[in-house]
């Protein structure tokens, strides 16, 4: 079979080992000719992981051949197979590769943005299994992340992850340019000119656009191809079209090729992928695939008549002396542009991440994402958790931002633990959350500084220096409130409900939780500080009765108060259900986090009445992404650093 394989490997090729792909000023070249390179592509996904399936492969090659294609795109694989015979028989097909470094389970998710040892980690491993092989001709650091304009704010998590990733690149080997794709949208031209500002080391080396303008028998001024032009002919960097090809009508004719490597675009546009090479359910397909066979469609013969006729002119590198552009501003913090240029996230350091995590003395004990999420919900609410917060907006990061969800939610766990050491296991355990442990102090480099000068504001809630307050005091404070949860001990209680119920309060109006946060009862346990909070808000809304107590079901009238409201003359029964009296029509804003607004950690989320409540009183909120983007929902209104703990843990 080796022998059989090995054959058919010498009849497919004919000599065609590739040189690798370098950049140059606005223009991809070959590094050994130094002829300039445009990329005539498709995107290639008629599997889940393409490279590796070889016989896959023996069917396309030709086809590609015979289609004009010198470049395929990989969206997914899997880096547990052997990918170097797939590389192989595309190199000597005269075939380049770009990759997608994220994946499905690895991407900087614009909901709860982050750069993260995980991330990084997952990045580096698709780098390396095909940095070496000559045809890789880059790695996209993203596939439309940004899909409007509050998506901004990952930005500077897709840049962040460009430096690292150029870095790692070039400290193992060749540069492999590095860029990214994105959405044919409104706010690309400050995504564009975010992912080109500030310097050389965190800018993109090539700028993808995933466009369909070009529908039918469009042309150049009616497509909008024409703007394209008069927005990248001061870009200092290669623009390719990552996907294209309307399908709208069908099947396609693909006039806009002549455009793409005419005369009117080829000054500031290097070729593009069609989307797509197999046909699948949204049916952009070249040629439909059943087992060993691939039978062309229309669009196949239809896109080959146009890619046989094209000859874009070429410029020889040695003879292309572009003006160096001065380094361009970033765009300005604004509504439309959500990232700040002022810092970007710190490089993920899994050993400094590692020594600090070995020196926690009460460590994150489950992978029950719910659990951990209400839990670190609940500390971050009444402490600060500004060592493991981002906020791209202000540019602000904390120390430990970069490090894995396990290990900074071990590391909130952990300083909650530190101030409430005198509570006990107790003061670790919620629930089963957390666990004590014998801390072993392992480092394998230097240990971390506690903050970054450059990047790090401190709050106003500090995490290390509460309020002393003693235990007869809150006990006291507890006995004295009319609305309080109906047991002093939160294990009782329970730790969920006690933050659903301390996020809406809080978020609602700060000023009901001052006292419980960095004033005198900072130091009680959680029972009492939610008792605290919700009495504030009931005696505000007394009118309501027993419902601006009830809270799901964890508070209670220390004294008879009576359940009815008088409503325009008439009695109305309070709602037994409404939890803090919101009722079926309210919508209500809660901000949750004490140490930023809305940016990066998008630490605000709305609840409306298509929520509501479950029978135990816990919000429920939808978040729905949109295209390229996961749908996700989030059972309580926590700092989003912890939304993705779902995806993150399993």
């Amino acid at each position: 079979m080796r022998h059989a394989l090995t054959l058919l490997m010498g009849f497919l090729c004919l000599a065609l080992a590739v040189n690798p792909i370098t950049v140059k000023g606005t223009k991809f070249f070959d590094s050994v000719t130094g002829d300039q390179f445009y990329v005539v592509g498709v995107d290639y996904q008629p599997s889940s992981d393409p490279i590796a399936d070889i016989a896959g492969l023996q069917r396309d090659i030709p086809l590609l051949k015979d289609l004009g294609v010198n470049a395929i795109r990989i969206y997914t694989l899997n880096v547990q197979s052997d990918q170097s015979q797939g590389m192989q028989l595309l190199e000597q097909n005269g075939i380049y590769v770009i990759f997608d470094l994220s994946s499905s389970w690895a991407s900087i998710n614009p909901q709860n943005p982050q750069w993260n040892t995980d991330l990084f980690a997952a990045y580096r491993q698709k780098i390396d299994l095909f940095r070496s092989h000559a045809n890789t001709l880059g790695f996209l650091a993203g596939n439309e992340v940004m899909n409007g304009y509050s998506d901004t704010v990952a930005a500077a998590f897709v840049k962040a992850s460009v430096r690292d990733c150029k870095t790692y690149i070039k400290s193992t080997g060749r540069a492999i340019p590095v860029g990214y794709a994105a959405t044919d949208i409104d706010a690309n031209p400050n995504i564009m000119n975010y992912l080109d500002c500030k310097d050389v080391e965190s800018s993109v080396d090539f700028y993808g656009l995933n466009t369909y303008r070009w529908c039918g028998n469009s042309n150049f001024d009616q497509s909008g191809y024409s703007a394209f032009v008069a927005q990248w002919k001061n870009y200092d960097a290669p623009v390719i079209f990552t996907e294209y090809g309307c399908n709208q009508p069908s099947p396609r004719v693909f006039t806009e090729v002549q455009a793409i490597y005419g005369d009117q675009m080829t000054d500031v546009l290097s070729g593009g992928f069609v989307y797509e090479y197999s046909q699948e359910a949204n049916g952009f397909g070249l040629v439909k695939i059943d087992g060993t066979t691939a039978t062309k469609l229309t669009d196949y013969n239809n896109l080959q008549t146009q890619l046989k006729s094209i000859n874009p002119k070429k410029v020889q590198m040695n003879s292309y002396n572009p003006t160096p552009n001065a380094v361009v501003a970033c765009p300005p913090v604004s509504s439309a542009f959500l990232s700040s240029g002022a810092s970007l996230p710190p490089t993920p350091d899994d050993a400094q991440c590692s020594c600090v995590y070995n020196a926690l003395e009460c460590v994150t004990a489950t992978t029950d994402p719910n659990l951990i999420s209400s839990t670190i919900g609940y500390i971050c609410s009444v402490m600060s958790c500004q060592d493991i917060s981002t906020n791209s907006t202000t540019a602000t990061y904390g120390s430990f931002s970069g490090c894995s969800d396990i290990q900074k939610s071990s590391y909130i766990l952990n300083a909650y633990y530190q101030i409430y050491k005198s509570q006990g296991s107790s003061a670790c355990s919620f629930n089963g959350a957390g666990k004590i442990v014998q801390p072993s102090r392992q480092c394998t480099g230097p240990a971390p500084t506690t903050q970054l000068p450059s990047t790090f504001t401190p709050s106003t809630v500090s995490t290390q220096a509460a309020p002393t307050t003693s235990p007869s005091a809150c006990t006291d404070m507890y006995a004295s409130l009319t609305c309080r949860t109906y047991s002093e001990d939160p294990n009782k209680v329970g730790v969920a409900k006690i933050t659903d119920a301390i996020n809406y309060v809080c978020g609602l109006k700060p000023s009901y939780c001052s006292a419980i946060t960095n004033g005198q009862y900072a130091n009680c346990n959680a029972a009492e500080r939610v008792s605290w909070a919700i009495d504030q808000y009931y005696h505000d809304n007394v009118a309501q009765g027993a419902s601006a107590c009830d809270f799901g079901g964890i508070g209670s009238l220390a004294a008879t108060s009576t359940t009815s409201t008088v409503q325009n003359g008439g009695t109305t029964s309070a709602n037994p259900t409404s939890s803090g009296g919101i009722s079926s029509e309210t919508t209500a804003t809660l901000s949750v986090t004490p140490t930023s607004s809305r940016g990066s950690t998008a630490v605000t989320e709305a609840i409306t009445s298509s929520a509501g409540q479950d029978d135990t009183g816990t919000f429920t909120v939808s978040n729905t992404q949109e295209r390229g983007q996961t749908t996700s929902s989030a059972t309580r209104c926590l700092p989003a650093v912890f939304f993705v703990f779902a995806v993150a843990l399993l």
